[in-house]
């Protein structure tokens, strides 16, 4: 069975879909949710965290982005803090800290002040560690 996939471009409606934006609710404390089988073509900014199950093909800046094992992101990243398990093609600039856990797969030039390297993760690109 083929997954279905849904693509969303800039200025289109998402249907309830909501990226970022503060919130009253328990829910905004965990963040903005890219579900896996969703692809957004385009920048994502959030003063919040990111968790990406699904794809990016653009630029995504937040306090904090996960990108867990099914997540993919083609293009740059910038926060303070990220997390990559999926595959990530683009530069990544982690002000606070960066982490490449077990499967991650990234292919692209890393910035950050403190690096941490699971065994199985897969780094094609140079690493600059700054202050």
């Amino acid at each position: 069975m083929a997954e279905s996939v849904q693509r969303f471009g800039l200025g289109e409606r998402t249907g309830g879909f909501q990226l970022g934006g503060a919130s009253d609710n328990a829910d905004s404390a965990k963040g903005s949710f890219i579900a896996k089988g969703l692809v957004i073509v385009g920048e994502i900014r959030s003063e919040g965290k990111i968790i990406i199950d699904g794809e990016i093909e653009g630029t995504v800046t937040a306090s904090e982005v996960v990108v867990s094992q099914s997540g993919k992101v083609n293009g740059p990243i910038n926060a303070g803090n990220v997390s990559i398990s999926g595959t990530v093609q683009g530069t990544v600039i982690a002000k606070t800290a960066l982490s490449l856990m077990a499967g991650a797969k990234v292919i692209g030039d890393l910035e950050t002040a403190q690096l941490s390297v699971e065994k199985g993760a897969v780094l094609r690109g140079k690493c600059s560690m700054c202050e």
